[in-house]
């Protein structure tokens, strides 16, 4: 109640720290997410623990759509002095919210990285930023209506995940989180040699036809691509994954886990109190 009230009393340009126990300490905006994290409201929940769980120390992360940075702090913090974590976040109103989480965190294991992520490398790129609550609505293409009746533009540059990997001497990524805003399909297409040769990520990312839309394709066409990759999907419960049967439309996270390694990921998170429901075969 008296957290209610303080937040209520003003919008707090600044933020006001609140401590998660997945994440350590998060800076709350006034914005979709501050609120929810303020407000210890159910917030990717299942998604998150799902992270908390499967990540280890000496892992790489890619955090594709970084924001203030709810993964990446997650990530760091689980990843450990021998793990490297990338966040990815174009925008720079989001991206000074990020740093400030990380210092605030201590975080000395991620790197930044101030460009968009897509099919190839380009430049000037014209990036909308939403104007209010919706900040999570940012992209390269104007924001659905539902999130946004006003954007602030700016100039971006781009790589791909392939470009960056081999520029960075990156020759294993375990986990990549993305959510681009509709982008996700480009992005893929810019890291098919990571996603096509061994070992593979596991992958968290949004697929939404409301998102793709301003872009020009289903969001099947997302997971039609992975699927065609070899990779098997996931629905995240309450500690609980439910093997996932491709939609004709989507509106949700899904858990995208290579082939070769549905087993091992199977027998590790049983090991930490995780029901995973068996692949029907048939």
């Amino acid at each position: 109640m008296f957290g209610n009230i303080i937040w209520s009393l003003s919008r707090f340009p600044t933020g006001l720290p609140r401590r998660d126990s997945m994440t350590g300490w998060f800076w709350c905006h006034n914005d979709v997410t501050g609120h929810k994290m303020w407000n210890r409201q159910p917030f990717e929940t299942c998604q998150r623990r799902f992270v908390n769980d499967w990540l280890e120390p000496g892992m790489t992360v890619l955090d594709i759509g970084a924001n203030q940075g709810l993964y990446t702090l997650m990530a760091s913090r689980k990843c450990g002095p021998s793990g490297r974590v990338i966040a990815f976040e174009p925008c720079r109103v989001e991206r000074l919210k990020l740093r400030w989480n990380l210092a605030w965190n201590g975080c000395k294991n991620v790197t930044i990285q101030c460009k968009a992520v897509g099919r190839a490398p380009a430049s000037d790129l014209v990036f909308y930023a939403v104007v209010g609550a919706e900040t999570g609505g940012n992209s390269l293409r104007p924001p659905a209506a539902d999130l946004a009746t006003a954007t602030k533009q700016e100039k971006v540059g781009m790589t791909s995940v392939d470009v960056f990997c081999e520029a960075s001497g990156i020759d294993r990524v375990h986990f990549v989180k993305l959510d681009v805003e509709g982008g996700e399909l480009d992005v893929l297409h810019g890291s098919h040699h990571l996603l096509s040769n061994l070992p593979r990520p596991v992958m968290l990312l949004e697929v939404s036809d409301v998102r793709t839309a301003p872009w020009g394709y289903a969001a099947r066409e997302v997971v039609s691509y992975l699927a065609d990759l070899g990779y098997t999907f996931f629905e995240i419960g309450d500690s609980l994954l439910i093997p996932h049967i491709i939609q004709q439309t989507y509106h949700k996270d899904l858990l995208v886990v290579p082939a070769e390694s549905v087993k091992e990921l199977t027998q590790k998170m049983k090991s930490r109190g995780w029901s995973v429901l068996a692949l029907d075969k048939n």
